[in-house]
């Protein structure tokens, strides 16, 4: 569980670095950087961090499933937001292609995190007798 939980703080950081590092759509000989897009690249790069901050809540204090809900939406919207390319001559880049992946598949692993029953150590008063 926290193998799982690390992963999805590197997903989030690899991504956030990728979308960062290389462009993210083309238009001619234009290359065209995430935060050339304004106020879209810096949503897109919260809901990344966002996504790696609660896996990391996940691995320095006690697992909670609203963490991990919360990183499903987060990777969700990163991705939904680097999928906007290849309309009106705009054609996606490196950037946003791995971005969107890296997005996608921090979802589901955030998506089986939420899902995947924790064990509770609580037990019933008359278990102990």
């Amino acid at each position: 569980m926290k193998a799982l939980n690390i992963a999805l703080v590197v997903i989030g950081v690899v991504a956030t670095i990728v979308v960062l590092a290389l462009p993210i759509a083309r238009y001619g000989g234009i290359d065209i950087k995430l935060l050339d897009a304004g106020t879209h690249g810096y949503l897109t790069i919260a809901a990344l961090l966002t996504g790696a901050a609660m896996g990391a809540h996940n691995v320095i204090r006690t697992p909670a499933r609203w963490a991990t809900a919360i990183a499903v939406g987060a990777f969700l919207t990163a991705g939904v937001k680097l999928s906007g390319a290849n309309s009106h001559g705009i054609k996606m880049a490196a950037g946003a292609s791995g971005g969107m992946m890296l997005a996608f598949v921090g979802a589901l692993l955030a998506l089986g995190l939420t899902l995947k029953p924790v064990k509770s150590e609580w037990t019933p008063s008359h278990a102990a007798d």
